[in-house]
């Protein structure tokens, strides 16, 4: 009895995986995404924008999105956000902003939040600073980037280093990429500051079909003297607009889906 009883509990448990799994595959389509998101896209008046990079850097533009693990279950939520403008150092700056938190019941194994911010010139679209804080109910902790474009200088902890002409930060590069003429097969190259390292950001549109186009992408160290990087693949709408739908990113512990669920 308690052989059939331990074989039907775990045939439940198999196909309530398997249920999960299928339901969270039909979630993460783009065209179910953008069905979802459309009416929200409408709302942006995307027509009324002389480019895609107008629509994209437009004031308080906001993308929310589901984080995903293993088509399994939602483990948190990551918010980008273009909070507005302000004056640094005798220019017009776009400041940019990020959350990412885990979901409730998740926060009993880390009730940690990360938040962004960065700042980009307006016109010159060159990183000015970078700042990610992490907060913990123990405690906050801050770091900080500086950029001087006209030097090709970055000061990090009181460490002045080179950097190459253009090099953007982790969260302005991610608004830079929407703002890019695509076009199929040829790549676009960007390069991003992390920490002291610089990492050459480079995505190659696939193909695009129903207003999406399909990129693939990766993330590697300039001077390839180590293995830290990433691959990953974007899927994103494009008429008059540019709304990354979804965004799968390859981990040693599987994939993990950022699935669009707001954009403003």
């Amino acid at each position: 009895m308690a052989k059939k009883f331990f074989v039907a509990l775990f045939c439940i448990i198999i196909v309530a995986i398997a249920v999960v799994v299928g339901w969270n595959a039909y979630q993460n389509q783009p065209l179910i995404i953008l069905k979802d998101v459309e009416q929200q896209i409408l709302a942006t008046n995307g027509s009324e924008f002389e480019s895609y990079a107008d629509w994209v850097w437009e004031s308080d533009r906001t993308f929310v999105f589901d984080v995903c693990f293993l088509n399994l279950f939602v483990a948190g939520s990551a918010k980008l956000h273009i909070a507005g403008m302000t004056d640094f150092q005798n220019q017009d700056v776009v400041v940019l902003e990020a959350t990412a938190e885990p979901e409730e019941v998740f926060k009993k194994i880390y009730n940690g939040k990360m938040v962004l911010n960065a700042g980009i010139g307006k016109d010159s679209k060159e990183s000015l600073w970078y700042r990610e804080v992490t907060i913990t109910p123990e405690k906050e902790k801050t770091k900080e980037i500086l950029f001087d474009p006209a030097k090709n200088l970055a000061t990090r902890e009181g460490k002045q280093y080179q950097i190459p002409s253009g090099t953007l930060d982790p969260l302005s590069v991610f608004f830079a990429l929407l703002s890019k003429e695509f076009t199929v097969g040829k790549e676009v190259v960007l390069n991003l500051l992390s920490k002291e390292e610089i990492y050459v950001f480079k995505v190659t549109p696939k193909a695009k079909t129903d207003n999406i186009y399909i990129l693939s992408g990766e993330v590697f160290r300039q001077d390839k003297s180590s293995s830290h990087g990433a691959r990953f693949s974007m899927y994103i709408y494009n008429d008059k607009v540019r709304v990354p739908l979804l965004i799968k990113v390859s981990t040693g512990a599987g994939p993990i889906y950022l699935r669009l669920r707001t954009v403003q």
